[in-house]
């Protein structure tokens, strides 16, 4: 008997249209199926001896007398392939074998799902989109700053062939600050950015006295643009408490902080970090030594070329 060609619009539910609404009695081996289902097509061909349980859209089984008869989904090969829609791929565990000369995009299972490649080497690469990014800025790459600053960058031994601490003690009794600078990667949006901080005490603090906020503003400059400017506007972390010496305390993200400036592509920012001891929550009544910051950018391109 030749092979058949079935045109459908669903893909299960047995009503009129539907792949499983076709009889199996009258389906043999290798018959192709179309699914048009809005923007999405999917293909199919008819395996007479699969009896894989139904797993919509991958397998699907006729509703009447399949017998071990299942529709397969298959992928398309072609040498030019245009989508003026969404293109969805299913989730799966790993790339098929590796053929030479030949590369392979798949999403991984993973929560949330990744998308992947491999090349014909057989190495998978997660793919880099847009989006989140973090850049870590240890205390050890900021500095006091000339006017009001904090302590000087510390070594502080817990104990011998165990981790130093390199922090910046910032005072219970006012406000003082530390600098850095980044040259922002070209993919950054130029919008808003947030912060987490990392910081530690070294105890003795009155009992209960143990909140502690930081907080962080930005600027940025272009070629030929004066650095002599304000910075933006600070935002502060929600205040944490911190009861123990030598424990590792962070914050939650800051709410979004501007960069003052007119941010452009390539600029180098200017951001100053203080410990608001102004703010209600902020009682630790010694030094809070800080360890490092998240910042979190936004990109809108893979990479910086």
């Amino acid at each position: 008997m030749a092979n058949k060609f079935y045109p459908a619009v669903a893909l299960t539910g047995g009503g009129t249209g539907a792949l499983d609404k076709l009889d199996g009695t009258d389906l043999v081996d290798l018959d192709a199926g179309f699914v048009q289902l809005f923007q999405t097509v999917y293909f199919y061909t008819l395996d007479d001896n699969s009896g894989a349980g139904e797993s919509s859209p991958t397998v699907i089984s006729p509703d009447a007398n399949a017998g071990t008869k299942r529709w397969v989904l298959q992928s398309v090969n072609a040498t030019n392939l245009t989508a003026e829609g969404v293109i969805q791929l299913k989730e799966r565990a790993e790339a098929d074998s590796n053929i030479a000369a030949y590369g392979q995009i798949w999403v991984d299972l993973a929560t949330p799902n990744i998308l992947m490649f491999t090349d014909d080497a057989d190495t998978d690469f997660a793919v880099e989109v847009a989006g989140k990014n973090t850049i870590w800025i240890p205390a050890s790459a900021m500095r006091p700053t000339t006017s009001n600053g904090c302590a000087a960058i510390t070594d502080v031994e817990t104990t011998a062939g165990r981790p130093d601490m390199q922090t910046l003690d910032f005072d219970a009794a006012a406000d003082t600050h530390a600098q850095f600078q980044i040259a922002m990667p070209k993919s950054w949006d130029e919008g808003t950015v947030t912060a987490q901080f990392f910081w530690k005490h070294a105890g003795g603090q009155t009992g209960g006295l143990d909140g502690v906020a930081f907080a962080i503003q930005g600027v940025a400059a272009s070629s030929d643009d004066t650095i002599d400017v304000a910075y933006g506007t600070a935002v502060a972390m929600t205040a944490v408490d911190g009861a123990t010496a030598e424990d590792l305390y962070s914050s939650a993200e800051t709410s979004a902080v501007t960069i003052a400036g007119t941010p452009a592509a390539g600029d180098v920012c200017f951001f100053r970090v203080l410990r608001d001891v102004s703010d209600a929550g902020d009682d630790l009544d010694i030094d809070a030594g800080l360890i490092g910051i998240k910042l979190f950018i936004t990109t809108n391109a893979g990479n910086d070329t």
